[in-house]
């Protein structure tokens, strides 16, 4: 019931005209379960059932093929347009008075983007946690290295992506290692989404494009740029997408080939940054292809374990050593393959 009541609160639904669906009993449990918390926090329902539509969560039907990838689109976009609402409900208010305060004592342009950025990560800090509570996550975390190497410095933070709950993983990670100055490398579309796109703008977020897009390199250097100025780390996924077993190589089983573009340019403008690299290791794993692809999947993490192995590499190794990436992805590919 926990996973239904977290599923249907962070939008783990789909509409849908299906009779049978609408007189699913689970349904209506998850949808009556989550109108009666919003009815108590917000003071009025969330979810309706009206006759020209029925909510649906996300079980198993027999529909053809091209139904189900309709139904997991329609998903990713909801999936975005709630977290976009929920991140703007929690951090929109704060942000204005960081804003009003920096206006009012006439902070810099600096000291305001550092703060709004610590806001953000202390939020997602908070939603994670959250969550792991409500889908009962076991986590644990093994640190391999020396933490002096990034206590009031910049990091470059790198991690393998299963899933989308990956991104609230880091954002409770960084916060917790003391790296809630963070940016990161987003897709160029977040750049128009409401509230989220104009709060990482405004602290110097890196939005690229997949494929070689010569605008890419100019968004990266000024973020660099940025994050020079602000003594700010960078988070970004080398991979670039999620990993599913349909694109494992024959070089790697378990993650996908890592994209050495990014992650390159920004150690060559951050020399003295340190590198932390992140495993997220799933037990069951998730990245079967089918589940745990968008937030609104939520029972596909109920009662799993995450083990985070962090290794955190001097500047210097990281440098001297061109294919030092490739070698750490191997490394990831055999902590994550099978026993």
């Amino acid at each position: 019931m926990r996973a239904s009541v977290f599923g249907a609160l962070s939008g783990v639904v789909f509409f849908d005209s299906a009779s049978d669906v609408k007189s699913d009993p689970r349904v209506k449990r998850v949808v009556s379960t989550a109108n009666d918390i919003c009815c108590h926090f917000f003071r009025e329902p969330l979810f309706l059932l009206k006759k020209e539509y029925s909510v649906a969560v996300t079980l198993t039907t027999d529909t053809e093929e091209g139904d189900v990838r309709i139904r997991e689109k329609i998903a990713i976009v909801l999936s975005i347009a709630v977290f976009v609402f929920i991140f703007g409900l929690l951090c929109w208010p704060m942000v204005c008075a960081i804003r009003l305060v920096g206006w009012l004592f006439r902070r810099s342009e600096r000291a305001i983007r550092s703060q709004i950025a610590r806001c953000a990560h202390w939020w997602g800090s908070v939603v994670f946690y959250s969550a792991c509570k409500l889908l009962r996550l076991d986590v644990k975390i093994a640190v391999e290295g020396d933490r002096c190497l990034i206590i009031d410095r910049s990091c470059v933070v790198i991690a393998n992506h299963q899933s989308t709950l990956d991104i609230a993983v880091i954002t409770w990670l960084v916060n917790r290692l003391g790296l809630g100055n963070s940016r990161w490398v987003m897709k160029r579309p977040l750049r128009k989404a409401p509230v989220l796109g104009w709060i990482a703008e405004r602290i110097g977020n890196a939005f690229v494009s997949r494929g070689k897009n010569p605008a890419n390199v100019w968004e990266i250097e000024r973020c660099a740029e940025i994050l020079r100025e602000d003594n700010a780390s960078i988070i970004l996924f080398p991979e670039g997408t999620r990993f599913v077993p349909a694109r494992a190589s024959k070089k790697y089983r378990h993650v996908l080939p890592p994209k050495k573009t990014g992650f390159n340019l920004f150690c060559s403008a951050l020399p003295n940054a340190a590198v932390v690299s992140v495993t997220l290791q799933w037990n069951p794993p998730v990245a079967d292809g089918t589940r745990g692809k968008t937030m609104f999947q939520a029972a596909d993490f109920y009662g799993k374990s995450l083990k985070l192995n962090i290794r955190i590499v001097a500047p210097h190794e990281v440098r001297s050593d061109e294919e030092w990436l490739e070698r750490d992805w191997e490394a990831k590919d055999r902590i994550l393959s099978p026993p």
